[in-house]
């Protein structure tokens, strides 16, 4: 849960719970980047013209996360569930050994080892008693159940020479705030090993249709009609003719 508090420097959260509740629609977004006066309006973030829509939101929370090096980045007890939100307002939650996988044969790595296709995402957090936030490009998550911890292989993005791959989701709202009159203090373009954040969430932008290509890329032998995948009464399911829905226990 992200908690929005009134100070001058923690506006991030409130861009963090907007982007929750609002990339689904390019309506909402729209809505979001109205201009608070018309003589100011935000410039569009680095965008690919041809860019898919991010529709649908993962969530990772953690006490701490940490980048060991410029390029890789552990999450120190994380929470025990990943969260969801899809186009729709659909919302889920599933397992952290299922959705962190990031071996070959896992559901969410493509043919070509990429896991989710190397999303885009933004870590927020509290560093050097600060708010601030970071858009990072994730790959190869690895897993310890034992200790809860993730580590993934990362690249920091920033936003003024990067072309984000994904419109209208977390991290192309965030780059566009920062590259707005208004500008954001609390983004961070690298990361020198040690740069910790505490009581972190990571979002993680991703397009569906990605993850229905990724099980159509799948080798064969893994189900002749598609696949499906459920936990806790939430299941994630995809055929061979590209058609994809989410069930939720609910």
């Amino acid at each position: 849960m992200i908690t929005v508090r009134r100070t001058a420097t923690s506006r991030v959260w409130f861009i963090a719970t907007v982007v929750c509740l609002a990339a689904a629609t390019a309506d909402r977004v729209n809505a979001r980047l109205s201009p608070v006066s018309e003589d100011v309006a935000p410039a569009p973030a680095p965008l690919d013209a041809t860019a898919a829509v991010a529709d649908l939101l993962f969530i990772l929370s953690a006490a701490k996360a940490t980048f060991v090096t410029p390029d890789s980045l552990r999450f120190d007890n994380i929470s025990s569930t990943i969260q969801f939100y899809s186009a729709g307002a659909r919302t889920g939650i599933m397992a952290p050994p299922f959705f962190l996988n990031g071996t070959l044969a896992a559901p969410y790595v493509n043919k070509q080892g990429q896991w989710l296709s190397s999303p885009q995402a933004v870590l927020y957090g509290i560093s050097g008693s600060q708010y601030r936030n970071v858009l990072v490009s994730l790959d190869s998550p690895a897993y310890d159940s034992a200790t809860k911890v993730v580590t993934f292989a990362v690249s920091v993005i920033d936003p003024n020479v990067t072309t984000l791959r994904l419109s209208h989701g977390a991290a192309s709202e965030v780059a566009a705030e920062y590259n707005s009159d208004t500008g954001l203090d609390s983004l961070l373009t690298s990361a020198q090993p040690g740069t910790e954040f505490t009581d972190a969430a990571l979002f993680i932008d991703v397009n569906k249709q990605s993850l229905v290509t990724t099980a159509h890329l799948k080798d064969a032998t893994i189900s002749t009609s598609g696949w499906g995948l459920s936990w806790g009464g939430i299941g994630f399911t995809c055929t061979w003719g590209f058609s994809c829905g989410f069930t939720f226990g609910r």
